[in-house]
């Protein structure tokens, strides 16, 4: 029985049959990869951070015996202060009208914040290149514009060619 080669296309490129040399069309990386960034959701922690001290505030000004008033909040005062309208602009200024959170349940709340941090942490620290100096970023700068310069040159030349026609 004759055995048969397998009718897919293997996935590998096969070597070249002469030694050290290389393959045509064989992909040459010289330039770095672009690196993926972690989506903006990631940083994304001041929303909840906001959520969480109004929440905080709220029940403090609640447990003091009513709303503070635009001088003590270090706010301009506003055209009508009526006695229920700070507690309805707390109100809508927790958004989602969510409980006064007390001091006591604020690690608990703010647990999640953490972890966000955290993770966020994690991500930065991970991404390439991150322990470079300034030095080194601004040298690497100067080299890559150094180069835009030089290849700048390279097509003025090749326009200036093409205009007297050489």
């Amino acid at each position: 029985m004759a055995s048969k080669s397998p009718t897919a296309a293997s996935p590998l490129r096969k070597p070249s049959s002469a030694p050290d040399t290389p393959m045509v069309g064989e992909p040459t990386n010289t330039a770095p990869q672009p690196v993926s960034f972690p989506p903006p959701q990631t940083f994304d922690i001041i929303p909840p951070l906001h959520g969480l001290l109004l929440r905080l505030l709220s029940a403090q000004t609640a447990g003091e015996g009513g709303p503070r008033t635009a001088g003590e909040a270090g706010q301009a005062p506003s055209g009508s202060s009526g006695p229920g309208q700070g507690v309805q602009q707390q109100t809508s200024a927790t958004g989602s009208g969510l409980a006064p959170l007390s001091a006591k349940n604020l690690p608990t709340e703010a647990s999640s914040i953490k972890i966000r941090i955290q993770k966020a942490h994690a991500v930065v620290e991970s991404l390439p290149d991150i322990g470079r100096s300034v030095a080194e970023q601004e040298k690497e700068i100067e080299e890559l514009e150094n180069r835009i310069a030089r290849l700048n040159a390279v097509l003025s030349a090749f326009g200036k060619r093409a205009d007297t026609g050489a």
